[in-house]
């Protein structure tokens, strides 16, 4: 089973990075990636995390 958001994500993984680039080879593809994921995770994912509904609910 997986989460809700984790089949829009990996569409749009396909598409706006797999897809939509060529690589010279498999280090720049890996290294492309890396950059995809530490731009989810800045925008996406830490804001979530620092939301106030988390935080009230981290303190019950």
């Amino acid at each position: 089973m997986t989460a809700p958001h984790a089949r829009p994500f990996s569409k749009h993984l396909n598409v706006k990075e797999i897809y939509a680039n060529t690589y010279r080879d498999f280090e720049d593809l890996q290294g492309r990636l890396e950059d995809f994921i530490d731009f989810i995770e800045q925008y996406y994912l830490k804001p979530a995390l620092t939301s106030p509904l988390l935080s009230e609910f981290a303190q019950k």
